[in-house]
């Protein structure tokens, strides 16, 4: 009888550690999933919690580096963005330039044909 009590005390004690280390994980990972993610994890109640909790601060780490490259691809996104919108108002004005130089060209060429009264070309 008392062997059965003494297995009993044993496994209430095992399961309350166990389950006290599972609930701090658990509690941890919804810190995190909520956005937390300088929550560090540090059970260490027995090895596979150990090894659980380096795992997830692993994941964690490799979550920030993927966010923080995101942001930096995100500038040089928003600076070719800007360095194209650049490109493009310069190249709107030099078509606006062709386009005054074009129908200067054109003036001129009706005026020496005029003139000259040799062009064989009509204009419109």
């Amino acid at each position: 009888m008392i062997f059965l009590i003494l297995i009993y005390m044993i496994n209430k004690m095992v399961a309350h550690k166990i389950g006290k280390g599972i609930k701090q994980i658990a509690d941890n990972l919804y810190k995190i999933a909520e956005g937390n993610l300088e929550l560090v994890v540090d059970e260490k109640e027995n090895p596979e919690f150990e090894m659980l909790s380096n795992s997830i601060n692993k994941m964690v780490n490799n979550i920030k580096a993927h966010l923080q490259n995101n942001v930096e691809l995100l500038d040089q996104q928003k600076s070719f963005m800007d360095q194209n919108f650049y490109l493009i108002e310069n190249v709107k004005a030099v078509c606006s330039n062709i386009d005054g130089i074009s129908k200067e060209t054109l003036d001129n060429s009706k005026a020496i044909s005029r003139r000259t009264g040799k062009c064989n070309y009509r204009f419109k």
